[in-house]
């Protein structure tokens, strides 16, 4: 017995429309803009579920830049590519799902749901559009940050910090109590942090004294530039030190 109310969300409309006599093969159910995991999981729910759908994929993804996925049972170290590959092929065996490998340019409503307009100029009637698109990371204002990113400049402990436990790491983060914290979270896999708030940093003394005690240098000088050296990452320090 189906009593899921999100279910019942995403196909609310279906019988409408097709009691308003519509060709049924004029509009998708739903159309997902986003083919990263979220999208093309969502897409398999529904395929399952016997709705017609469209997933487009603008093709650049978040962790395009990362050499693996981590913390995903079964999928565990993985390369990015390849998780969405194997979602693809899945979701072929559902004959109403298809995937487009077009970037999204234009969404309108329209009497009956959406339109949907990819680059190329045609469109599809979607019911239902559901938005799949993620996030975006915003790089520090470093100079070589952006270039390195997913390699060597890492957003996200629980995905990468495993590979680099035990290694010398430099944390960059807010100046006060929330960069500390940080800080001290990623003392789980290193014993070997400096604390780089960028500028004189606003800490409570009783942070300042936990860091002290798991021995977290900060150090205040502002990083100008991050370069690739040997296979690790070398700082440039505003005073022209390199750490």
């Amino acid at each position: 017995m189906a009593t899921c109310e999100a279910y019942a969300t995403a196909i609310r409309g279906t019988s409408l429309a097709d009691r308003r006599g519509m060709d049924p093969d004029s509009i998708v159910d739903v159309a997902i803009i986003g083919g990263g995991p979220a999208g093309l999981s969502a897409a398999l729910l529904l395929g399952r579920c016997r709705r017609r759908v469209v997933v487009f994929d603008g093709g650049h993804h978040r962790n395009d830049e990362s050499g693996a996925v981590h913390g995903f049972l079964t999928r565990d170290g993985v390369p990015p590519a390849a998780l969405r590959e194997i979602a693809r092929n899945e979701l072929r065996r559902y004959g109403a799902v298809h995937v487009e490998d077009r970037r999204v340019t234009d969404l309108a409503r329209d009497r009956d749901g959406f339109v949907v307009t990819p680059d190329g100029g045609d469109h599809v009637r979607a019911r239902r559009v559901l938005l799949a698109t993620g996030l975006v990371d915003v790089h520090p204002p470093i100079a070589g940050a952006e270039a390195l990113h997913g390699r060597l400049v890492l957003p996200c402990p629980y995905c990468d910090a495993w590979e680099k436990r035990d290694l010398p790491l430099a944390v960059y983060s807010h100046a006060d109590d929330r960069g500390a914290r940080y800080a001290l979270l990623l003392a789980q896999w290193s014993s070997d942090l400096v604390f780089y708030p960028g500028r004189p940093a606003e800490l409570s003394s009783e942070v300042r004294e936990v860091l002290a005690a798991r021995s977290i240098t900060v150090d205040e000088r502002p990083v100008e530039r991050v370069d690739e050296a040997g296979g690790a990452l070398e700082l440039t320090l505003a005073d022209g030190a390199r750490r």
